[in-house]
């Protein structure tokens, strides 16, 4: 696929809740994250869905000092147009890098995956929250859970 480069694993936190922050319910094991500039919107693709992305999450995970020097090195867009996504792997808890497809927000190939693994293959399934309420409440217990891994790294 031409533009897309080999992922590379982050060395980057990952909080156990972010998936739901960022309003995914579904069980796939891998989730694509990335800012598209044209429409002003955080997303996430699991590769069968495409939706907007809880933006308050969204913002505030990318910025948290335990996440942002991490993540120095890519251009995942906000306010500009992305060059990079992210892809959760929610079975291993952790984050891969690499590049839009030029020309395209086709994040998620039929063959490109950490380690070679499956598409199909699924992960506990993620609720999303339902109310403002419920997000807010997860999105600080994300920002408390970041915390307290940043003060265990100092």
């Amino acid at each position: 696929m031409e533009g897309l480069t080999q992922l590379e694993t982050l060395e980057v936190l990952v909080p156990p809740m972010l998936a739901q922050a960022l309003g995914y319910s579904g069980e796939a094991r891998f989730l694509a994250i990335y800012f598209d500039a044209e429409i002003g919107e955080a997303r996430w693709d699991d590769g069968q869905r495409d939706e907007d992305a809880h933006y308050e999450a969204w913002e505030m995970f990318i910025n948290h000092a335990a996440i942002a020097p991490a993540l120095a090195n890519y251009e995942i867009g906000d306010p500009l147009p992305a060059r990079h996504f992210l892809l959760l792997d929610r079975h291993r808890m952790e984050f891969h890098g690499g590049a839009l497809l030029i020309g395209g927000v086709e994040l998620i190939s039929e063959t490109m995956r950490p380690g070679g693994e499956a598409r199909t293959e699924t992960a506990t399934p993620a609720k999303a929250p339902t109310t403002p309420e419920g997000l807010e409440a997860l999105i600080l217990r994300m920002g408390f859970w970041l915390g307290e891994q940043l003060e265990r790294k100092l």
